[in-house]
């Protein structure tokens, strides 16, 4: 008997909570005609893929603390939506056209009021559609934990708790736009905006949500970040390493988006730092380049290898995940929930590069 992949149950009952809750949506703006055609962007734009993992950690957050029950598993989706959010707004910075393999809500928009209306300030009407879907996103979400079931104290709690994670996220972002006018960065400098951006909000925030919906004590939750954090920078650290060497179908848009954004990663300063005077020049001159080649990439890669740029970021990664996987080992939470997590852990250690 083929015993079911609990990563893969979870993010079928998390998807077939978004299908209720997107159901429920759409009828209670049923009157509205232009309602439809955001709902439904919005939508299409949750169900693209995606992992859930953040749902998924949120649940296990929980899980560490209480048995699971179906009041989690709806709530989940919360983190879901308010990761939806801040992709949406990611999007309109970076000025990207693509996100998940489809177009992004800023282009979607762009095309909506260049073929409806013709109007010559469509791409602007398309940015300011995606901020404002944005914030309904967040909205959304936060109102799924305010309805939720749980008590009222834990749900103040974790609503606190998503303030400081967003203003997290955003203090890094603001890190990530000055960085980009600096010609060198540190390690430590990258890690510091990693932190901010990725580890609180994909992992160590997540985890925290639910286990506060559980009513875990602050010390405990203190005691996820542990773990968390690592498991956030390194998660971080593979996807600098997925956006040069992994497969544009895969990644659902295009191959090299940071080194055509001029973006400052671990991967670019590592390179930077360990290559040759011709490899970094190279490395400079397409830095930024949005209309990177093939030759170009293929350049960029063969850089990383020949530098031990690669090799050397993706050992940082993995040692960062060891260091996780111990603390969960030797902690002294329940097996089941700890078992998911030493799986989620070994899923960021072999995502394919």
């Amino acid at each position: 008997m083929v015993t079911a992949n609990p990563i893969i149950t979870y993010q079928k009952k998390i998807n077939r909570e978004l299908d209720i809750f997107f159901n429920r949506l759409k009828k209670k703006y049923q009157p509205l005609d232009y309602t439809g055609v955001l709902l439904k962007s919005m939508e299409d734009f949750s169900k693209r893929g995606g992992k859930r993992l953040r749902p998924i950690l949120m649940i296990q957050g929980h899980n560490l603390f209480k048995p699971e029950k179906q009041a989690i598993i709806k709530t989940s989706i919360s983190i879901e939506l308010i990761h939806n959010f801040l992709l949406v707004h990611d999007d309109v910075m970076d000025r990207d056209l693509l996100r998940r393999g489809g177009l992004t809500i800023n282009k979607l928009f762009s095309n909506y009021f260049k073929s409806r209306f013709n109007n010559k300030m469509n791409n602007h009407l398309g940015n300011s559609t995606a901020i404002t879907i944005g914030n309904i996103f967040l909205s959304l979400g936060n109102g799924i934990i305010g309805n939720s079931s749980f008590p009222e104290k834990n749900k103040c709690r974790t609503l606190n708790l998503i303030s400081d994670i967003i203003s997290s996220v955003g203090i890094g972002q603001c890190y990530d736009i000055m960085f980009s006018l600096k010609g060198t960065l540190t390690e430590e400098e990258i890690l510091i905006m990693y932190n901010l951006k990725t580890a609180v909000y994909s992992f160590s925030g997540p985890l925290a949500l639910g286990a506060t919906l559980a009513g875990a004590s602050t010390n405990s939750i203190k005691k996820i970040e542990s773990f968390a954090k690592p498991l956030g920078l390194a998660f971080q650290i593979k996807d600098d390493l997925l956006e040069l060497y992994g497969a544009e179908s895969m990644l659902g848009k295009p191959v090299a988006s940071d080194f055509r954004e001029g973006k400052k990663t671990l991967l670019l300063t590592t390179m930077l730092k360990r290559s040759t005077r011709t490899q970094k020049q190279a490395i400079l001159k397409l830095l930024g380049n949005n209309k990177l080649t093939k030759g170009d990439i293929k350049r960029l890669k063969a850089i990383g290898i020949e530098s031990g740029a690669y090799d050397y970021c993706n050992s940082l990664s993995d040692r960062l995940i060891n260091q996780a996987k111990a603390i969960i080992i030797k902690s002294s939470y329940n097996r089941k929930g700890t078992e998911l997590l030493l799986q989620i852990a070994d899923y960021v250690q072999k995502r394919e590069l």
